[in-house]
């Protein structure tokens, strides 16, 4: 059987190379932002659908978040009695978040996503 990977023209691949790029560069300078631009790659771009970009995305985020905080971790930027507290709530709310993910509408996350992006990005300015 043929992978998926020997069917994606040339430029397809580039594409994906160039978003996974600025997506790691993002997420390693800014600490968050890099998930939302693999979203969006994957919505308007690669023509995914809605729960299937953002899970992917979740899973490619991981390597990047890996890397980043390593480099990090070495240069002593780490909030360590921080981490922890929030890492639990996190660990939760990630699981909440991936169950419900399975159970919204695709029209209904896509708003979501929308309002989420409009609320950060006011956040930015003050």
């Amino acid at each position: 059987m043929e992978d998926h990977e020997d069917r994606l023209a040339t430029s397809d691949k580039i594409k994906m190379g160039t978003a996974g790029l600025l997506a790691g560069f993002v997420n390693g300078l800014l600490g968050s932002g890099g998930g939302v631009l693999i979203v969006l790659y994957l919505t308007i771009i690669a023509g995914a659908g809605r729960k299937k970009a953002q899970a992917t995305a979740i899973a490619v985020i991981l390597p990047l978040t890996v890397l980043s905080s390593i480099i990090y971790a070495k240069g002593g930027y780490f909030a360590w009695s921080h981490l922890w507290k929030v890492s639990l709530g996190g660990v939760a709310g990630a699981l909440l978040g991936a169950v419900l993910l399975n159970k919204l509408k695709p029209k209904l996350l896509k708003k979501m996503f929308g309002i989420f992006l409009v609320i950060m990005g006011v956040r930015m300015f003050f």
